[in-house]
């Protein structure tokens, strides 16, 4: 936690002055910016909201939640931001999501049949009982080996309601994510808003988007082989409730509608008891980003250049440097369970 940062991006100047004037208009006849060159300064402004609003005890608070501040926070456990969730009051804030209807790939490992189920659906299953899912075969991609595998859950988080966006792709199904949520693209990770270099505006009720960026992402084709896709468009949709998943191992992705995209990280109890007892490295539990400007796959305590947009003749990603360690190589028709 030695790298946990808080910046203030902006705030309300002159806070306390603000409040004064929102509670002044409450039961002001007149236009109070009128009378903005005769406002109380900050402290005199503070110590009238003191004594009319909060210690006048009228249960009248409205004005308080005028002022404004926008904090960036990063290196901290992903059980900070569960806790902010649940118990915040007057936050809002950005993390990376899908949308509910969200397939999620997985493999019967008795058959070895390829199917789906929505996130939304994968969370109810969780949230009714943890280990019901504890054997199911989730679709990875295997970053050191170009292929795709399988890997296990560890959990499944719902992040509230958020901002959704459609990704439209190259004669490929669209997937709806929110602008943080991280996709594999043929020059490394990268957010959504990153890839595409999305501009949002709005006009009265009308959202504008426009995609400044030509991108490329990395998916599954019908013969299980990774193969680069290109992004055509990115449209707002709205406001809807958004889920994600960890996996546990090596690879910290997932397939979603056959997208590899990156997972958040839900820190239980227990991983952090394991730093304390040595059995883990924090940095590998709390996941935390080097400082400065990293581009490819975050959260690495190793430094990972860029691997190549160039595609093989085979067809294959190219190979990409790392530390994890490396299983046998099979065929991707035949994923090795893990």
């Amino acid at each position: 936690m030695d790298k946990f940062r808080v910046e203030v991006l902006r705030s309300t100047p002159n806070p306390q002055q603000t409040i004064w004037s929102a509670m002044h208009q409450d039961y002001c006849e007149d236009f109070v910016w009128e009378q903005r060159d005769n406002f109380p300064d900050e402290k005199k402004a503070g110590e009238l909201v003191v004594k009319h609003l909060l210690a006048g005890g009228r249960g009248h608070y409205g004005p308080i939640e005028h002022p404004q501040i926008v904090f960036n926070v990063g290196y901290f456990p992903h059980s900070l931001m569960q806790q902010i969730r649940t118990h915040r009051v007057g936050i809002s804030f950005d993390v990376q999501c899908l949308s509910g209807e969200t397939a999620i790939a997985l493999i019967n490992s008795q058959t070895g049949e390829h199917y789906t189920k929505k996130i939304q659906t994968l969370y109810e299953i969780w949230t009714t009982d943890p280990h019901a899912l504890d054997n199911a075969n989730f679709v990875v991609f295997n970053e050191n080996q170009q292929q795709f595998t399988t890997g296990y859950l560890q959990s499944v988080t719902c992040s509230g309601v958020q901002q959704l966006y459609r990704i439209h792709l190259d004669g490929h199904p669209p997937l709806d994510c929110t602008p943080k949520h991280r996709l594999y693209t043929t020059t490394g990770w990268q957010t959504m808003s990153q890839a595409v270099g999305l501009e949002v505006s709005q006009d009265n009720q009308n959202t504008t988007v426009e995609m400044t960026k030509t991108c490329q992402v990395w998916a599954r084709n019908e013969n299980n082989e990774p193969m680069a896709i290109a992004v055509t468009a990115v449209e707002f949709l709205s406001q809807g409730v958004t889920y994600d998943i960890e996996m546990q191992g090596d690879w910290h992705n997932f397939l979603a509608n056959d997208i590899v995209v990156h997972n958040s990280f839900r820190y239980t109890g227990q991983r952090i008891a394991d730093v304390a007892e040595g059995k883990r490295d924090v940095e590998d539990v709390f996941y935390l980003r080097p400082v400065g400007k990293y581009d490819n796959r975050q959260g690495k305590n190793i430094f990972i250049p860029k691997p190549s947009a160039t595609k093989t003749k085979s067809g294959a990603l190219p190979p990409a440097s790392g530390t994890n360690n490396e299983s046998t190589k099979a065929s991707p028709k035949n994923m090795p369970e893990v």
